[in-house]
């Protein structure tokens, strides 16, 4: 009887909704901060909040935000911060995850982007709550080409230092302690954020922090819009190409025991 009560309680209990906090770097989003931020709103989980950070847009989108967030009643959950001078996103991405607790569990959307459906935030929680994960990577659509992503699961041995293919991208969610394990240094170039390709600088070191504890989500999560002029890579692909080499080279961390 104790056996079946286990395995009832393994496969059948409900489980608890860990706190999960949805942090959105922002620049000039007016067109998409709707679409965006009704993603967030309308998932079907309760335990969550949201640091939208706003990069100093000259289009208004922290004043359309904050009416946006008035008018569907979010205040009690969304903290926003208006920067008063644009610092990019790999910035912004350190202070809303330095402004969560360690315990929290950290998605990162873009301001442009959207989630790919509304059982985003429980699945996360699926993913947290059945093993000891402490970062994960997933897949997303392009819109408006519905393309696939080209994120693939990836050995926990692997050395991501040597690809010179960016795998571990969106959705991209991990522990706010992981994060802040990262030195500060390691985010910058001659003493500012990088500007460029700062994901690939945050994912790196997590994930050889956390190898054993590393999870691909192979379900698409998360929408990546290519409408926006925005991308890095329609900024300047040769720079991305070199900051990500630069990005490798730096010194690996050492996986962690916690």
């Amino acid at each position: 009887m104790s056996f079946i009560k286990a395995w009832f309680k393994k496969f059948f209990a409900p489980i608890t909704e860990k706190p999960l906090v949805v942090v959105v770097p922002s620049y000039n989003n007016a067109l998409w901060y709707k679409k965006n931020l009704d993603s967030i709103f309308d998932q079907n989980y309760s335990n969550y909040r949201i640091i939208y950070l706003d990069d100093a847009s000259p289009d208004k989108t922290a004043q359309l935000v904050e009416e946006y967030i008035k008018e569907k009643g979010q205040e009690y959950r969304t903290i926003l911060i208006k920067n008063e001078q644009r610092l990019g996103a790999t910035a912004n991405r350190y202070a809303g995850s330095h402004l969560c607790k360690d315990n929290e569990i950290v998605l990162i959307l873009d301001g442009d982007d959207w989630f790919a459906h509304n059982n985003v935030l429980k699945k996360i929680n699926m993913v947290y709550s059945k093993k000891d994960i402490w970062v994960t990577y997933g897949q997303y659509r392009r819109y408006p080409s519905n393309e696939k992503g080209h994120c693939k699961r990836l050995p926990q041995s692997f050395n991501f230092r040597v690809s010179t293919c960016y795998y571990t991208s969106a959705l991209r969610t991990y522990y706010a302690w992981l994060f802040k394990k990262i030195d500060k240094q390691d985010l910058m170039h001659n003493g500012k954020f990088y500007q460029i390709a700062g994901d690939v600088a945050e994912m790196l070191p997590m994930v050889e922090m956390a190898r054993g504890h590393i999870a691909f989500i192979s379900e698409v999560l998360y929408i990546y819009n290519n409408q926006t002029p925005l991308n890095d890579f329609k900024k300047d692909y040769q720079a991305q190409l070199a900051t990500c080499a630069n990005i490798r080279d730096k010194l690996a961390y050492q996986q962690l025991d916690k």
